[in-house]
């Protein structure tokens, strides 16, 4: 497909990483620009590798922008993609072109001969056909991109508090718990309904807090940089436990990372750990 072709809507391709609902010449919402970057590759291509740090960097660029950067690959093995995605960071939408649509309908009809291709698409029309590498690539994007509508999430603005600390208390455990955690006050090691209310009332009846819109993604996360170390099951009884204070019995769950959200009375916290973390 040459510059100024309109590309056809496609969406039959499986999404390994990114934005589980993207597809390719959908829809444009009116007064919106939306610029999408198609490059076709392969993991054994070398050339394709090379793209693969330059194309993370520019997603990250136009991240607050309406790019949507996509690899599309025809292998068939899902598993080796999603390794192979995971180990290179690859930061922007991948996904297995499994039925063919892209690479018959966008891929063949530019007359490319070879992987990595790349085209520039502006609402749907097509504004670069060439290698992602070549330095038009990337004049032409940071040109569609200056005019791309904006994906910023403003921060939603958090009521104050404004309940009395007897109003608090009549509320449940878990209430009192999102309170904080919206405003992204740490409660770790508050074990008493009277703890999370004092510290709402001192942190939250007077500093206005903000609350970020993430964007919804499915891509992989990071590699862990250390080795997770597996601790043995938990050996106390029932009974044994509901004699610990609820500090440690909280400590026993974050150790081995098992959510206890709206978790307050020590016998909620040691049925959670006995279905948990005692085998």
């Amino acid at each position: 497909m040459s510059v100024g072709t309109v590309v056809p809507f496609v969406d039959d391709f499986l999404v390994i990483s990114g934005d589980s609902s993207t597809t390719v010449g959908g829809p444009i919402p009116e007064g919106r620009t939306k610029v999408v970057v198609l490059e076709f590759w392969a993991t054994w291509c070398g050339p394709c590798l090379q793209s693969i740090p330059h194309l993370s960097e520019l997603q990250r660029k136009y991240k607050d922008v309406d790019v949507t950067i996509i690899g599309s690959t025809n292998e068939k093995d899902e598993q080796k993609i999603r390794q192979f995605v995971q180990e290179k960071s690859m930061n922007y939408t991948v996904v297995i072109d499994k039925n063919g649509s892209l690479h018959s309908k966008v891929f063949k009809p530019s007359g490319s001969q070879g992987i990595p291709f790349a085209a520039v698409i502006v609402n749907n029309k097509i504004v670069f056909s060439g290698h992602p590498m070549d330095p038009a690539f990337a004049r032409t994007l940071e040109e569609a991109a200056s005019e791309a509508s904006s994906t910023r999430k403003e921060p939603v603005a958090l009521p104050l508090i404004t309940q009395t600390y007897d109003e608090l208390m009549q509320l449940r455990p878990k209430e009192l718990r999102q309170i904080l955690e919206d405003r992204g006050i740490k409660s770790v090691g508050l074990s008493e309904k009277s703890e999370f209310a004092k510290l709402i009332i001192d942190s939250c009846t007077t500093t206005q807090y903000y609350k970020e819109v993430k964007p919804h993604t499915n891509a992989p996360p990071p590699p862990s940089e250390r080795e997770e170390v597996k601790l043995p099951p938990v050996q106390h009884s029932r009974d044994e436990l509901m004699h610990m204070h609820a500090k440690e019995l909280i400590q026993i769950l974050d150790d081995r990372h098992i959510d206890h959200t709206g978790m307050i009375e020590k016998p909620e916290l040691v049925d959670h750990i006995m279905a948990k973390c005692t085998r």
